[in-house]
């Protein structure tokens, strides 16, 4: 190969690596994390946490590894997916998230648990539900969230999701089936467990090439990030007794009304007969 071809071909090689680098780095790093929330700032809507653990996935071979180690980045503030999350979390909850890009990004979700520990019970979800460090739910709920992408209102790799069907199941049984608008929300009660869990879907995105399956798609870009609020809560139980009493209480009423009169008029009576000797 001449001099000036085996430049051309470097030239060649540099533009393509260069194109592939660029595609990659379109993907934002998302950064998995279990630990405690430290702090909350409303007005500035961010959230801080003391990660002590971090998910990470290696393989041997095809096979993933899948194990949670001591977290390289220990103390993490992010924006939080949805307001509703300073009213679902407070300080000192642990937690498990998701943060884009490291600390100073933005949470992709941040789930409350019962313990750190790898297996810790997930009880409430602000951001994308359907993420594998979200798992298992409370009370072995099961939901599955999918995006419909509205195919008019695309930008690059992802569109808005115009809806998202919803699947809530347990012990193998489908428990309730919805379509979500954005805003839509449904309730589902475990009978005769009573349990209850609440999904609200926020907000979605869709990948585009749903939208054209048989295009071939080489760019990259931004993932697709769908936003939720899910929560799972014991049903209060109703407060029979205390109607049952406040029932009866109104009947005894008329009836020492009553023995009141009776003994009033046999006074009367008395008094009468005495006057009269």
């Amino acid at each position: 190969m001449s001099k000036s071809n085996l430049i051309k071909a470097f030239l060649v090689a540099a533009v393509a690596l260069l194109c592939l680098t660029g595609s990659a780095s379109a993907v934002i790093q998302e950064v998995n994390g279990m630990g405690t929330i430290t702090s909350m700032d409303k007005g500035a809507g961010t959230i801080s946490i003391n990660s002590e653990y971090q998910f990470t996935i290696s393989y041997t071979g095809s096979t993933p590894n899948e194990q949670w180690i001591k977290a390289t980045e220990t103390e993490v503030t992010g924006n939080v997916p949805d307001d509703k999350a300073f009213e679902i979390f407070k300080t000192g909850d642990p937690v498990r998230f998701i943060v884009l890009g490291g600390t100073g990004g933005d949470y992709l979700g941040i789930a409350k648990i019962d313990k750190i520990s790898r297996d810790a019970e997930i009880s409430a979800i602000v951001g994308d539900i359907d993420r594998m460090i979200f798992k298992p739910l409370a009370d072995g709920f099961i939901v599955t969230a999918k995006p419909d992408p509205n195919c008019a209102e695309c930008s690059g790799t992802v569109c808005t999701a115009s809806s998202a069907a919803i699947t809530v199941s347990k012990d193998g049984n489908i428990l309730t089936e919805a379509t979500l608008v954005p805003g839509g929300f449904a309730d589902v009660t475990d009978e005769p467990n009573t349990f209850e869990l609440c999904i609200t879907f926020v907000k979605g995105e869709g990948l585009a090439s749903t939208c054209n399956p048989d295009a071939q798609i080489m760019m990259g870009g931004p993932q697709a990030i769908s936003t939720y609020i899910l929560e799972i809560k014991p049903v209060a139980e109703p407060v029979q007794e205390t109607a049952t009493a406040t029932e009866a209480t109104p009947a005894a009423t008329p009836q020492s009304g009553i023995a009141g009169i009776v003994c009033l008029i046999g006074v009367l009576a008395a008094m009468a007969v005495i006057s009269r000797k």
